[in-house]
């Protein structure tokens, strides 16, 4: 993107080398064609224009044309790739126009029926080229300047573009590095559960011979001891003692079950 920003910053500065281009000296070249086409005549010491055919009108015409066609021409050339550039042929009637509307100061009409028609002295038809020179100038202008705003809209697009893109690319590296460090808080907390697990394991490893021993302890005594009852019982020939002898056995079952768990 900021090579099609740069393609379209470069097109600006190229066509803004065209404000510069202006309409210049017409005047002179009017008057050096007037005085080479013998198109005067002296009256009181000056010179007037003679020109029934209009042909300084024409040939106005025809250097503001040649000199219009030429930089549209090269406009348009630098405007091919941004689809866009002057219509020549709507661009040129307004400069044709500019042209018609003094032509009533270099060919007046008569006021009256019994008047003469106003004399127009070369000093005038300077004047009327500098009325014309000034309007082209200013339409060209406008002209140019259009199509650098064109451009100018172009690079602004492209700035929002650059600046949209720029923001989602920042918004999703903060949301990797968000993501990142809740991957890495899980990850620490799955290696704390994983070592709690290893303690907790190891504990209950240590409990469990700890219990068995007891369990193995516990055991024997109680063999030990229901074994001492049954020698007991078995030496005796009193069924009254015989009989308290089964019950301490009896009490002594239900205290090894109840606290082994075994129901052997």
């Amino acid at each position: 993107m900021n090579e099609e920003k740069q393609f379209f910053q470069k097109k600006r500065e190229t066509l803004s080398e065209y404000t510069n281009k202006k309409l210049a000296g017409l005047s002179e070249i009017v008057k050096n064609y007037i005085n080479e086409k013998s198109l005067f005549k002296e009256k009181k010491m000056r010179r007037c224009l003679k020109d029934k055919k209009k042909e300084v009108s024409i040939y106005i015409k025809n250097k503001i044309d040649d000199f219009l066609h030429d930089i549209f021409v090269e406009i348009n050339d630098e405007l091919e790739e941004l689809y866009i550039s002057v219509i020549i042929s709507e661009e040129m009637p307004a400069y044709e126009n500019y042209v018609d509307g003094q032509e009533s100061k270099l060919y007046p009409s008569k006021e009256g029926l019994f008047s003469r028609k106003r004399t127009v002295y070369l000093s005038d038809v300077e004047e009327v080229c500098e009325i014309i020179q000034k309007l082209v100038n200013q339409r060209l202008q406008e002209c140019i300047s259009s199509k650098i705003n064109y451009i100018e809209m172009l690079i602004e697009e492209k700035q929002k573009e650059i600046e949209n893109v720029d923001r989602i690319y920042k918004h999703q590296v903060q949301s990797k590095t968000i993501i990142k460090d809740e991957i890495n808080k899980i990850d620490n907390r799955i290696a704390e559960l994983k070592e709690k697990k290893k303690v907790l394991a190891d504990q209950s490893k240590q409990d469990k011979l700890i219990l068995d021993t007891y369990l193995e302890y516990a055991r024997d005594s109680y063999l030990e001891q229901r074994n001492q009852l049954v020698s007991l019982i078995n030496s005796k020939c009193d069924t009254h003692e015989k009989m308290i002898l089964l019950l301490l056995i009896g009490v002594l079952d239900k205290d090894y079950i109840r606290v082994t768990g075994d129901g052997r």
